[in-house]
């Protein structure tokens, strides 16, 4: 996520492999997505991924960390838990935006 010409945008950079015809007509789609959906209201949240190390003593207390600040594990695995957390959503008219 980057910043975008316009004050309270942000640009999204994605990384995309394929043939040069199939990102082609990726990029077409995208193209029609952004055109036709201009004029609707949007709902925009602000939303962080953390994957934290933790060993099985330490994995209550990252979860307990976590719930302060509303957060909740979306992945557990053995040495690591992925947490999310999330600001409240927000409601703006994208005709602003353009």
């Amino acid at each position: 996520m980057g910043h975008a010409e316009a004050e309270g945008l942000s640009r999204i950079t994605t990384v995309v492999p394929g043939t040069d015809e199939s990102i082609s007509k990726l990029t077409q789609q995208l193209f029609k997505l952004v055109r036709d959906l201009t004029h609707l209201l949007f709902a925009g949240q602000e939303l962080m991924l953390i994957k934290v190390a933790v060993n099985a003593a330490a994995r209550r207390d990252a979860l307990d960390i976590a719930n302060i600040f509303r957060g909740k594990a979306i992945d557990v695995f053995d040495h690591t838990i992925t947490l999310e957390l999330a600001l409240a959503i927000q409601t703006f008219n994208c005709e602003k935006c353009t």
